[in-house]
């Protein structure tokens, strides 16, 4: 007799050993395809991530030396104008400086070709310049540019009463909050003189409303001559500077704050194997003799800067031609007919996100070449990089 107990046994059989195989490869197989899909998503993730580090430091980098190219040149009313020479404008130097210091001077602006004009070393205070080639496959040296910038600071304009030339003395409308041995800039009641000078009394701690600007001075440089003003430019190295007192500048000429910044490519302070953009800024002159800096980091991950200078040769105040800095004449006074600044930037990622393709991948390098000079050369490694361009105008520097 057959009861319900023998039928339920018999439909209760188990899957088959091929049934079980069947069912580990379809699930290994999906397994895989999550598995997969996971890490595209990571790596594209990573991608993203590294892209939006990229052109976060790009967009902050490029506005901050917007900001100083379009300030650069600026001389209170003065004008630099764009014509050969020494421009329009009448610049007297009366810094002592030591042949060579780029830092005192009054150009608006001084660049340093990569490789062939060497930044001054005692503007790259407590860092180093960024020399990592190892991943750079071609046959250009590796040598970012560098630039300095320099005008007066708008945030001090002292009224001039009066001006004593031959006893190197201005009385001011209010008190005098330089200090010796601070740097200040004169420019003319009829806005056509500027003058460069340092501070040499009185120990007033801004009580007074002198400003003296005698010769020598117990903090370098100090002053080669008391005159400020002269019917031509000039500095301490033309052998026939004017002596002692030059030409007064006249009531209602302004007296202001000389300042400088400058840019280079250096290792950064917050991971050694990375590179970084550096803005240093003139501070003072310190009691050594030298000058004294305020060094910035202002952008991890900018591997290279390849600047190109608008060259006014026809005194319109516009650019005809896009110069290197090494095809500038420093001697017959050509920075003055630079007019704009086209910079670019190499951009580099923080990770492995770029994908090997087992050569050299063509990035342009040094931004001015065409693909048939530098084809073949790049980087060999698998992190992001990006180029970003900018061409941006001194807005100080006008025509005639």
């Amino acid at each position: 007799m057959n009861g319900p107990g023998r039928d339920m046994h018999k439909l209760q059989a188990g899957i088959t050993i091929i049934e079980e195989l069947v069912a580990m490869v379809n699930g290994i197989i999906i397994l895989g395809g999550v598995m997969q899909s996971m890490v595209t998503n990571q790596r594209n993730n990573a991608w993203s991530d590294d892209v939006a580090y990229i052109q976060e430091n790009a967009r902050y980098a490029m506005e901050v030396m917007a900001r100083d190219i379009r300030w650069a040149g600026y001389w209170g009313c003065a004008v630099n104008m764009s014509t050969a020479g020494a421009g329009v404008t009448t610049f007297a130097n009366a810094l002592d400086v030591p042949s060579g210091d780029n830092w005192l001077a009054l150009e608006g602006v001084r660049g340093y070709e990569g490789s062939v004009d060497a930044f001054p070393d005692s503007l790259i205070s407590g860092t180093t310049l960024w020399e990592n080639n190892v991943n750079f496959s071609g046959n250009e040296d590796y040598a970012p540019d560098a630039v300095i910038f320099r005008g007066a600071d708008d945030d001090l304009d002292l009224n001039v009463v009066s001006h004593a030339a031959n006893s190197a003395q201005f009385k001011l409308s209010r008190n005098n909050p330089l200090a010796v041995g601070d740097l200040a800039l004169v420019v003319s009641e009829d806005c056509r003189d500027v003058g460069l000078m340092q501070m040499t009394g009185p120990n007033s701690g801004g009580t007074n409303v002198e400003f003296v600007h005698n010769t020598g001075s117990s903090v370098s440089p100090g002053n080669c001559t008391k005159a400020i003003r002269w019917t031509e430019s000039f500095d301490c190295e033309d052998p026939d500077y004017p002596t002692p007192g030059g030409l007064s500048y006249g009531p209602g000429s302004s007296l202001m704050r000389f300042q400088a910044v400058g840019y280079y490519i250096g290792t950064s302070a917050a991971d050694t194997a990375e590179p970084a953009l550096y803005r240093v800024q003139y501070a003072n002159m310190d009691n050594a003799g030298g000058v004294a800096v305020r060094t910035d980091e202002i952008a991890i991950g900018v591997e290279d800067m390849q600047l190109l200078y608008g060259f006014d040769t026809d005194a319109d105040g516009l650019a005809n031609v896009y110069l290197r800095a090494d095809e500038i004449d420093v001697a017959t006074g050509e920075w003055k007919q630079v007019v704009s600044v086209r910079m670019s930037l190499l951009m580099r990622g923080f990770a492995d996100t770029r994908e090997q393709t087992g050569a050299a991948n063509y990035v342009a390098y040094p931004f001015a070449g065409d693909d048939d000079t530098y084809a073949g050369q790049g980087y060999n490694d698998n992190v992001l990089r990006q180029e970003v361009s900018k061409t941006v105008r001194l807005r100080n520097i006008g025509a005639g």
